[in-house]
């Protein structure tokens, strides 16, 4: 089994909406965040939620005017990330990486797996316990996307290294 991963994780204006901000960090260490400028089509067509809002303390107005653009965050993660198996904690991710790629008429070049769907469940049922020990010994804010893949990352070496 792998004892580290590379780890991606994107907040989102709600769960029916669109990503606003990724955040990586690679098993070599290398990390890379961004926030993502919403494309004006998702303004007026998806989902801000309010709550989502207060959970990841990200404004809408704040977004929108120090978000980059769509095409240079993609363009950004698939140079980063070429050819690589990235991992994330949930298949929300994948839709949003998914709109991500799709807005900006280019092709992913890496793979994304989801945690949950490809580790044994016995692993999987280690993983809030871990998790939380993890964010509370790096005093991580959650819900900001690079340190939701951080703390992603190290939770996944923790529970691989008893495997």
């Amino acid at each position: 089994m792998r004892k580290t991963i590379n780890s991606l994780d994107i907040e989102s204006s709600g769960f029916q909406g669109y990503p606003i901000q990724v955040g990586v960090i690679k098993e070599s260490g290398e990390k890379y965040e961004a926030l993502i400028k919403p494309h004006e089509e998702w303004l007026t067509d998806l989902e801000w939620n309010y709550n989502a809002q207060q959970t990841h303390g990200l404004e809408l107005e704040h977004v929108i005017k120090a978000g980059e653009e769509i095409l240079k965050v993609a363009k950004d993660l698939n140079e980063m990330l070429r050819n690589e198996d990235v991992f994330v904690d949930s298949a929300y991710d994948v839709m949003w990486l998914d709109l991500l790629f799709e807005f900006a008429e280019i092709q992913r070049t890496f793979h994304i797996f989801v945690l949950e769907k490809i580790m044994p469940k016995d692993f999987m049922d280690h993983w809030d316990f871990i998790f939380y020990r993890v964010m509370k010994e790096g005093n991580f804010k959650r819900h900001n996307a690079l340190c939701d893949a951080i703390m992603n990352q190290r939770t996944f070496e923790r529970i691989a290294a008893h495997f």
